[in-house]
């Protein structure tokens, strides 16, 4: 080590790239090596980000419903005497059902709708028996149940059905904006007096008889009717 000697050389000179070995050449000559400056190159430092989950694109899933839809009407049918199934061309039944098969093959006639439940609701006008009212409205229901089966072959766990009998609400509501005769005497009966304690025939017997046979022209036939609600989902 008595020879030894320093040489220092610059980056710029020696055309090498800081921190390597080539940079730092040393020599040693008779030096405290220990009074010697040898640069030392800055430690690299490299800024990392905590990493970050990607979620992937979402992916367009098939059949996916867009929810549940409704169609409502209401068929006003009649029936020959004494029967309970529906004759298509009797009185106003073809227009009436002409409807609901429009309804019906708006839904039916779509690949990807999907008809789910099938309420249908029978009422009966007030005039004759409440049992026999009663009765008629549920024959109502179920006829025109098997008329839509029978025509479009759905299976009978798709229908709800439902029947009222005498429609007394719906009569009241149609009587208030109305030109009934005598009609704050018709709507006090109607609320006061009971169904089975004479409340028909004392609405017979009103002034009479004037304001129940107005009712009964233009009332009645708006009483016998099947509500139906049809409710369908429609797929992507």
């Amino acid at each position: 080590m008595e020879e030894a000697e320093l040489v220092v050389q610059r980056k710029e000179d020696c055309g090498c790239e800081e921190g390597s070995v080539k940079h730092h050449i040393i020599a040693l000559n008779k030096m405290d090596i220990a009074s010697v400056e040898v640069p030392v190159p800055e430690p690299q430092v490299t800024e990392t980000r905590p990493a970050t989950a990607i979620e992937p694109p979402a992916q367009k899933q098939e059949g996916i419903s867009t929810g549940i839809t409704s169609l409502e009407g209401v068929a006003y049918l009649d029936f020959p005497f004494e029967q309970s199934y529906i004759v298509e061309h009797y009185a106003n039944n073809e227009k009436e059902l002409d409807e609901i098969k429009r309804n019906l093959n708006t839904i039916l006639l779509n690949e990807k709708a999907e008809i789910k439940v099938i309420y249908l609701t029978g009422y009966s006008s007030i005039d004759g028996t409440y049992a026999d009212n009663y009765q008629l409205s549920k024959r109502r229901t179920e006829a025109l149940r098997d008329y839509i089966r029978e025509r479009y072959d759905l299976a009978a766990g798709l229908f709800i059905l439902d029947w009222k009998g005498e429609d007394w609400a719906g009569l009241a509501k149609l009587v208030e904006p109305s030109g009934t005769p005598y009609k704050e005497a018709v709507l006090n009966i109607i609320e006061e007096v009971d169904i089975f304690n004479g409340r028909e025939k004392k609405l017979m017997d009103l002034y009479g008889g004037s304001p129940y046979k107005y009712m009964q022209k233009h009332f009645f036939p708006l009483l016998r009717r099947v509500e139906y609600k049809i409710e369908y989902v429609v797929r992507e």
